[in-house]
């Protein structure tokens, strides 16, 4: 028998949220980050906006 439960499933939705933030955050920031010019990657705070130069970094050596 399945029971209803409010309060564990929003618990596990909460948890669920936190584990794609975890794991996403990572991948959205390096993908920023190959578009950006490596003096912008290099500074700190990196920006968080991202560039117009992807094709570029993904064609040099």
């Amino acid at each position: 028998m399945v029971e209803k439960t409010p309060i564990l499933d929003s618990f596990t939705y909460v948890f669920l949220m936190i584990g794609i933030l975890i794991v996403g955050f990572p991948m959205i920031y390096s993908l920023i980050a190959a578009t950006l010019p490596l003096e912008d990657v290099s500074r700190v705070p990196m920006p968080i906006i991202p560039g117009d130069r992807f094709m570029v970094n993904m064609t040099e050596d």
